[in-house]
C-alpha cells in the first residue's frame, strides 16, 4: 500500500510511554513541512507539560 501526500504539509503530535512526545511533519512543499513543524514542535512541549505522566526533570534527548 502506497500513502501519496497531496497537502502542502501536515503534522501529528504523540505522548509516549516514558514521558517523551513526539513531533512529526511530512508534505509535499519543503517550506511549509519546516513551518508545520515548528508548529507540531510547539504543540509536542504543550502536550508534554500538562500530561500527567511527564517527567519535566528529565535530561534525555
Amino acid at each position: 500500500m502506497f500513502d501519496f501526500m497531496t497537502r502542502a504539509a501536515e503534522f501529528r503530535t504523540e505522548f509516549r510511554t516514558g514521558g517523551s512526545t513526539e513531533a512529526h511533519a511530512r508534505g509535499i512543499n519543503r517550506s511549509a513541512v519546516t513551518r508545520t513543524f515548528e508548529q507540531a514542535r510547539v504543540e509536542a512541549l504543550e502536550v508534554c507539560a500538562k500530561h500527567p505522566d511527564s517527567d519535566l526533570t528529565s535530561t534525555q534527548a
